[in-house]
């Protein structure tokens, strides 16, 4: 038994050994772990001695520098004499702090920003409704031909007769191609008197045209055609006096006036241009509705717009012969109209003038005759109406507005540049141009595009996070990372003042190309690293002692155990020799 207890306590002790061997090669491990964390620190505060910041300079009214920290909220807040950058990020949006998000949706345009940010405020002002002169020129005119009609009864008569009296004449020129035949319904009409001589009219007369060619009508050229016999010669001379002389109230009768027939222009020199772009016959109205009678002079049932034709043949003589108005662009009297006409059919050969045109102006002149000797009743019920509706509409003469003045232009000039950021402006092309122009103004439509909120400001915009707006760390990782860029309002040379982008941009720019962004030590990163290292040093000094005194323990207790070991080893040995003796 005693022996066997030798060799359990040496077993025992064998073990211990083993594992105080490799206690000790643990504590020999992490004293060279010890050194690599000497090393790491020893590079850490080295590298801290290089650290950096990004600091903004800013000068005020007296040219004293003043330096702050770098952060979103000192580039974005604004001061007087500062530049104007903005953070824009990856996806092209300016980052903006919470007061001027807030102020911008708040505002629907530009000056209610302005006034949110209290550098602008509204002023109550009067100006001129551009509405009621256009108002005043509306007034009912009773000379409009909407509040006229026409009788149906009113001087038919005298066109019946003239019908009747140039029937064959007028057959013949429109019907059988003998223009000339229509001269005996014309010269009927130009001054004739029947059956005694006019006496205030000496024959041969001579009567001068709109084109100031004269032409000469004697008495016997009055007979011959279809209009030689006494009847036509009586009938004839009471339209003729009519013509001649006015009507039963003695006013002048003039050729129809034809709206809206664009083919004479009338020039500052008195002479006149026809409009040789509109088609040969421009049709037109005179705005009345006329009595139509058939070739027997009875009226159609219902009263109709009459059409006229004004020409416009490329042959500015005839055209001035065939119309209804004369080289000034007025209105010709129904006599000359006839004077006019006789001239072109006398002379058309020699006028160049087409017999197609000359048909034309022989067929538009008996519409002329239709309604030259109907009379017009005014319509007071229906002007006193429009009349009393035209009252009643009357607009505001004088208008009061709010007018945006600005209180601190400075100020404004920053908010309203930024307005414009926001609000999308630098993404358009056309506008930037249109906003370089010398003549643009608060009335240009590229203007009103961005002085009204436009679609593209919720995607031009964002607002910082809370924390890191405050963060120096975090922006200048964020500009030297390119997680933000800087862009910068640049001014023209011929800027001045003002509250449009015309003589300025924004810009895109680097921090380092900047004056009022600079790089300096960061001496409280230094003394912080300082303090780091050199508590490190003490810690791993501690650790290293500690792990000394463990390596001496270590060291005592394996020699110790060596030296029991190395004794029971011998009593061992010594028992097995006297045991072999014994038995051999």
């Amino acid at each position: 038994m005693g022996m066997a207890a030798s060799q359990a306590r040496l077993l025992s002790i064998t073990t211990r050994l083993t594992n105080n061997e490799f206690r000790s090669q643990m504590v020999a491990n992490s004293k060279m772990r010890l050194a690599n964390e000497t090393q790491a620190a020893s590079d850490e505060y080295m590298e801290a001695l290089n650290a950096t910041k990004l600091q903004y300079v800013y000068y005020d009214a007296n040219g004293e520098q003043t330096q702050y920290d770098l952060t979103a909220s000192t580039i974005l807040q604004y001061q007087p004499l500062k530049n104007q950058y903005a953070l824009v990020n990856r996806a092209g949006q300016t980052m903006v702090n919470h007061n001027d998000a807030t102020t911008f949706q708040q505002a629907n345009n530009r000056d209610e920003f302005l006034v949110l940010n209290n550098c602008a405020e509204m002023v109550e002002k009067e100006r001129d409704n551009p509405e009621y002169p256009i108002w005043e020129s509306q007034e009912p005119n009773p000379d409009d031909p909407k509040y006229w009609t026409v009788s149906k009864e009113s001087s038919c008569k005298l066109y019946a007769q003239f019908v009747d009296a140039g029937d064959y004449c007028r057959d013949e020129a429109l019907n059988h191609g003998d223009a000339g035949c229509y001269i005996h319904v014309l010269n009927h009409l130009i001054d004739f008197s029947y059956p005694n001589p006019d006496p205030n009219i000496t024959y041969p007369a001579t009567y001068e045209t709109s084109l100031g060619a004269s032409h000469t009508i004697t008495l016997g050229y009055h007979g011959g055609g279809g209009m030689c016999s006494t009847d036509n010669c009586t009938t004839m001379a009471e339209v003729s006096h009519q013509i001649s002389y006015g009507n039963n109230d003695g006013e002048t009768i003039y050729a129809p006036d034809v709206q809206n027939n664009g083919d004479y222009r009338l020039n500052a020199d008195g002479t006149y241009t026809i409009n040789l772009d509109t088609p040969k016959l421009t049709v037109g109205s005179d705005g009345y509705e006329h009595p139509i009678y058939d070739a027997d002079g009875n009226p159609e049932t219902e009263n109709k717009d009459v059409i006229y034709y004004t020409f416009n043949t490329g042959n500015p003589d005839a055209d001035l012969l065939l119309g209804n108005y004369g080289a000034d662009g007025s209105l010709k009297t129904l006599k000359q109209k006839i004077i006019d006409l006789y001239y072109a059919v006398q002379s058309r050969s020699a006028l160049g003038i087409d017999y197609k045109d000359l048909e034309n102006a022989l067929k538009n002149f008996q519409v002329d005759m239709n309604t030259a000797f109907t009379e017009k009743e005014f319509d007071q019920g229906k002007f006193d109406a429009d009349k009393q509706e035209w009252v009643d509409n009357e607009p505001e003469e004088i208008l009061t507005y709010n007018e945006l003045e600005i209180t601190d232009p400075d100020k404004a000039e920053w908010y309203n540049n930024l307005w414009y950021r926001m609000n999308g402006a630098v993404f358009d092309e056309e506008f930037m141009q249109s906003a370089s122009d010398k003549d643009f103004n608060n009335h240009d439509d590229q203007h009103l595009k961005y002085f009204e909120k436009t679609e593209e400001a919720d995607q031009s915009w964002v607002e910082f996070d809370e924390v890191l707006i405050n963060s120096p760390e975090w922006l200048q990782f964020a500009l030297e990372s390119g997680e933000l860029t800087l862009e910068k309002v640049v001014f023209n040379e011929d800027y001045d003042t003002t509250t449009e982008l015309e003589n300025k941009t924004w810009q895109a720019t680097t921090w380092s190309s900047t004056s009022d962004i600079v790089e300096v030590t960061d001496q409280l990163a230094i003394t912080k690293a300082e303090v780091k290292y050199e508590q490190a040093l003490r810690d791993i000094q501690a650790k290293d002692k500690e792990y000394d005194n463990d390596i001496k323990k270590l060291d005592t207790e394996h020699n110790a155990l060596q030296t029991e070991y190395d004794s029971i080893k011998g009593v061992l040995d010594k028992n097995m020799e006297r045991s072999f003796k014994a038995f051999s």
